[in-house]
Parts: structure tokens; sequence; C-alpha cells
């Protein structure tokens, strides 16, 4: 059986705070989907901050010689990019959120997800947090020379839209079913497991490239030794 990494105890853990909120803090439905929405963003910053810091250059068929500066210019127009599409995604989204929670409840689930505001926060920078430890342990200590920015760009969409897409149905039908608290634990454990998922297909995929390159390199040596021989 895999061990746990550090980042994975900390998503564990991490999604497991809304489970304390329904319990503790009386969270409504609507306050978990605004967490949720809130860690997409997360998400997004994440992303910004991987493809700023890859140090894989950009497979692009150009006719220019591509120096440091011109590498620069590149990440930083897919960073706009990203920016801008991203941005639609959450926008689009969020618009999904408030629609499904004022359709079905009108104006309460907003009363009670401002009362949760505090707890939010707290488990907003417990979120901040997590993902910054998969961002140091994961991407900055093995990973950041194995995806270039344009890989980066939509490496979060998998995940995100997959994530989304079945909290905007099982919300649907949670809010048909009032919400009752189980059923709500029930949901926050299936995402937990969703994201758990994720989270080690993306880094057994990253391990795999690094495996693959390793194996590379003595071919690459026996083949130049091969040719000098010539």
């Amino acid at each position: 059986m895999q061990r746990l990494s550090i980042s994975e105890i900390f998503l564990i853990l991490t999604n497991l705070i809304p489970l304390f909120g329904v319990l503790f803090y009386h969270w409504s439905l609507f306050s978990i989907f605004i967490l949720y929405w809130l860690e997409s963003a997360i998400i997004g910053f994440f992303t910004i901050l991987k493809m700023l810091s890859s140090k894989k250059r950009v497979a692009i068929q150009t006719p220019l010689a591509l120096n440091d500066s011109l590498l620069k210019g590149l990440k930083i127009a897919f960073v706009g990019f990203f920016m801008l599409h991203f941005g639609g995604f959450m926008a689009v989204h969020l618009v999904f959120i408030f629609a499904i929670a004022i359709g079905f409840s009108g104006l309460s689930h907003l009363g009670t997800m401002i009362a949760t505001i505090p707890t939010i926060l707290l488990a907003l920078l417990a979120l901040i947090l997590s993902h910054g430890v998969s961002y140091y342990f994961n991407f900055l200590k093995k990973e950041r020379e194995k995806y270039s920015p344009l890989q980066l760009m939509f490496a979060p969409y998998p995940r995100i839209v997959l994530m989304h897409f079945i909290l905007i149905i099982g919300g649907w039908f949670l809010f048909i079913l009032k919400g009752e608290y189980i059923l709500v634990m029930i949901f926050v454990l299936l995402k937990t497991g969703m994201d758990f998922m994720f989270h080690r297909i993306e880094h057994t995929k990253a391990l795999k490239l690094d495996i693959l390159s390793k194996q590379d390199v003595p071919r690459n040596s026996r083949k130049n030794q091969g040719n000098k021989k010539r």
C-alpha cells in the first residue's frame, strides 16, 4: 500500500473541514458550494505561480530564436490568456451556484452563508495552506522542469470541470431533498475522495515522466558514443 505524502495528508484534512462546519457550525450547502468555488480560485492562483516558475521550455514551431526575453514574454502571454478563460469559467460557475441556491431556497441560504463567514475564512486559509504545501513539495521540488507553461495552463481543467459538474448535479439533488445533513456529509466525503484521486493521478504522471526521462539519458549517451565511433 502506497504511503500518504505530506501534501496528501494536508489535502484530506482540509477537505474534511466542511464536515466539521456542517456538524458544529450549521453550514448550509450554499456555504460549502462557495468554499469549493473559492478553492477553484486558489487552484487558479497556484497554476499561475506554476506557469511563472516552470523551467521547461515551450515546444512551439517558430522562425524566431527563442531567447530568454522572448520566453519570459511567452510565459506572461500564457498567464494572461489563462486568467482570461479561467476567470470566465469561474464567473459562469458562480452564476450557476447562485441560480441553484436562490431557485430552490430563495435567499435563506445566503443569510446562513453570511453568518458562517468567519469559519469559512478559516477553512479558506487551510485550503491555501494545503495547496501551498503541494506547490512546494510536489511542483517546486520535483515537477517544475517536467511541465511547460503551455501544459500547465490546461492542467487544472479536467479536475475542476468534473468536480464542478458533480457539485452542480449533486447540489441540485440535495436542494430538492432539502439538504439533509447526512446527505451533505456523504457529498463532502465523495468530493474528498475525488480530490484525492485526481491529486494522486496528477503526481503519479509526473513521477512516470521523471522515470522515462532518466531512462532516455543512457540511451542518448550510447547513441552519441556510437556516432563518435563512426
